[in-house]
């Protein structure tokens, strides 16, 4: 999923713009990413096959168990459905509008190109593939809190396109195009991703014991602590600079429609975080992975939408983002291997 979100928005650049061409880099760099992607969609298929062969071979009393616990079972399983499904239309619409033209502007001039698109295209991608994983029941639960949370960098990577389409508005002439129309959709689908998997997560507590409360360790709680001031940080200042201006930041105002999707997303990550530390070890794992996929994303946009200034320098965001990132992975990492009550 990472090498198909950093080679296949180079591919897909240099198939959009004409004056560039994909160097073979980014075709068989594309082309194993989606290898990758086949062989690992393969896994659960082959896993699916040996669980019917287990259920044909149980005993009577164990189908009778699982009788009584098909009404449950099939709630969560038409909730990981629903989130599957909304959030791939999300990657969709995200990806088309930014294959799209975001502006429409009188004949003959040429259609202007935002940077910020390929960051949508890196959104569009990972939402997608991660939502796949939900239509699987093996694996819906498990990916569920990644879902969870990274609906969010599709609003934050749209909020970054608008606000320079909404700057270019004001120039006689220009509208807007198919894309930012496309891409609007797929912010407010991408929300509703995110609810879904609220009501998904709801759903599967009803079908766990919660009587137990699942005590902080204090190894999680240091590291992630860490990692919420980091996230803080990398929002806080700015990712990239140069000669006629600054990337969007939390520390500079007034704030845009990107700053505000920074916002929201530094919200998220850090209530991720939060809600980590109290929960139980496999989805505290999965949601620690999920926020640190979202800095990832954000860390991304510096080598993708950094060509929008003159002179681009890394900015001093860069280092508590890189930093987010590691703590992130390994607070997660620390969470998966706790003693899951």
């Amino acid at each position: 999923m990472a090498a198909l979100g950093l080679v296949g928005s180079r591919l897909a650049a240099g198939l959009v713009d004409d004056r560039l061409a994909p160097g073979p880099g980014a075709v068989w760099g594309t082309v194993g990413a989606v290898l990758l992607i086949a062989a690992a969609v393969s896994i659960p298929v082959a896993a699916r096959h040996r669980e019917q062969r287990a259920a044909e071979l149980s005993v009577a009393g164990h189908r009778d168990r699982a009788v009584a616990r098909s009404t449950p079972r099939e709630t969560v399983g038409r909730w990981h459905t629903a989130t599957g499904v909304a959030g791939i239309c999300a990657g969709l619409l995200a990806g088309a509008g930014a294959l799209l033209p975001v502006l429409t502007v009188p004949d003959p001039l040429p259609a202007p190109e935002l940077p910020a698109t390929r960051v949508v295209l890196v959104a569009a991608a990972l939402i997608a593939i991660a939502a796949v994983w939900l239509l699987m029941s093996e694996f819906a639960a498990l990916v569920r809190p990644v879902v969870g949370v990274l609906w969010v960098s599709v609003v934050a990577a749209v909020a970054s396109v608008a606000q320079s389409a909404l700057a270019a508005l004001e120039i006689p002439g220009v509208g807007l195009g198919a894309g930012s129309w496309l891409m609007a959709a797929a912010a407010l689908v991408a929300v509703v991703t995110g609810l879904l998997a609220g009501f998904a997560g709801a759903a599967e507590r009803d079908d766990v014991d919660t009587s137990q409360r699942v005590d902080p360790v204090r190894s999680v709680v240091v590291v992630g602590v860490l990692a919420a001031t980091a996230v803080v940080l990398a929002y806080v200042l700015p990712l990239y600079r140069g000669a006629d201006g600054t990337a969007a930041s939390l520390g500079r105002f007034p704030w845009g429609w990107d700053a505000w999707g920074q916002a929201l997303s530094a919200v998220v990550v850090v209530v991720a975080v939060l809600v980590a530390v109290h929960a139980r070890a496999a989805r505290a794992a999965a949601l620690l992975a999920g926020a640190a996929v979202i800095m990832a994303c954000h860390l991304v946009a510096w080598s993708l939408s950094a060509g929008r200034l003159t002179d681009p320098v890394a900015g001093p965001g860069v280092a508590p983002a890189i930093l987010a990132v590691a703590l992130l992975a390994g607070t997660a990492t620390l969470a998966g291997y706790r003693n899951p009550r």
